[in-house]
């Protein structure tokens, strides 16, 4: 048939426009449209499926809760969290990396490496640190023999924070100590320590679960059997999970900073220490006091926010994680600000 031919009129009487061959020309350009079309296609289908990978990854943890960091287009701040060593691995509890990630913050896990390549990358590119929990500050750094109840933390994580804590203070970042990280903090300052609450200052607060094996003072212990070490082996970690934790209360001094951030003069900590800041180190300020005298609490006021506790906030209340983490977050976002003004 030939172009035009056999095409019937439309109602006002006008023939449709015959239908032109495809010419090698025309053929290329279609198949370039449809290519283009499909290429179009992959890249959105791409971007949703990442789009959705970023989603799942952010509500990973549980649901998510509101944030209490108001963050700006440098994001949300980086928060070093050191560890100690176990069976060669970096390991640290959950809650403190869940308490940062609610408040605002990105948890940064930091190995106890003593290197001073890697220990200057933490300090340029953190914003804020938390030094946690854990065994006994070595009574060596401060000048004294070991009370027989120290159990000193691992020779490794001591040169590691010890020399990290001393740079992070010159910087004037935040950080946040709990308790090993107050008793570090204060040693590293040139201060001392209580090596043993009960038997030092009294029982009058208890401020820690006192150890499985340990006697109670009225009879000379017996000797351990291969049985008993092999049963208190099995049993120490299922027993010490199962023990409730310590609480007692706490007084907060009036015109300490902790005072503002908490909005309280009092509260009930979770507490599970059994050493105290005793000498101050320097620049260091008592903020808190237990009711048998044992300091609770120190801080920096010359420093724009270095706070440090005996308790343990990571395992309280929300309100009471929002308060001292929450300020932490915006307390990073602040001296950010400040240093990217100045520079």
């Amino acid at each position: 048939m030939a172009a035009g031919q056999g095409l019937e009129p439309d109602s006002r009487g006008r023939k449709p426009a015959a239908r032109q061959p495809l010419s090698q020309l025309n053929v290329a350009v279609v198949l370039m449209k449809k290519q283009n079309a499909i290429c179009l296609h992959g890249m959105l289908r791409g971007l949703l499926v990442g789009v959705s990978l970023i989603v799942a990854a952010g509500s990973c943890g549980g649901p998510s809760r509101e944030s209490t960091f108001k963050g700006s287009s440098a994001g949300r701040p980086l928060i070093g969290i050191t560890s100690t060593i176990k069976d060669r691995s970096a390991v640290v509890p959950m809650a403190y990396a869940q308490a940062v990630r609610d408040s605002g913050g990105v948890p940064v896990i930091l190995p106890a490496i003593d290197d001073e390549t890697l220990r200057a990358e933490y300090v340029r590119r953190l914003d804020g640190l938390i030094l946690i929990g854990g065994d006994d500050v070595p009574p060596s750094a401060y000048g004294e023999t070991p009370h027989k109840t120290v159990e000193p933390m691992p020779a490794a994580r001591w040169a590691a924070e010890s020399k990290l804590v001393d740079q992070w203070l010159a910087t004037g970042k935040p950080v946040l100590g709990i308790c090993l990280g107050l008793q570090l903090t204060n040693v590293v300052r040139g201060g001392s320590l209580v090596q043993d609450l009960p038997s030092e200052v009294g029982r009058a607060v208890v401020h820690a679960h006192p150890p499985e094996n340990q006697d109670d003072g009225k009879k000379p212990p017996r000797a351990a059997s291969q049985e008993d070490v092999k049963r208190d082996a099995n049993k120490k970690q299922p027993n010490a999970a199962k023990r409730p934790p310590i609480t007692h209360q706490v007084a907060l001094a009036p015109d300490s900073r902790l005072r503002k951030i908490l909005g309280v003069d009092q509260l009930v900590v979770v507490s599970s220490h059994h050493q105290a800041a005793k000498r101050l180190g320097r620049g260091l300020h008592a903020a808190a006091h237990s009711d048998d005298g044992a300091v609770e609490a120190l801080e920096i006021p010359e420093h724009p926010w270095a706070e440090f506790v005996q308790w343990h906030p990571e395992r309280m209340d929300r309100a009471h994680q929002r308060a001292l983490f929450g300020s932490l977050i915006r307390a990073c976002q602040d001296v950010a600000d400040k240093m990217s003004r100045t520079r």
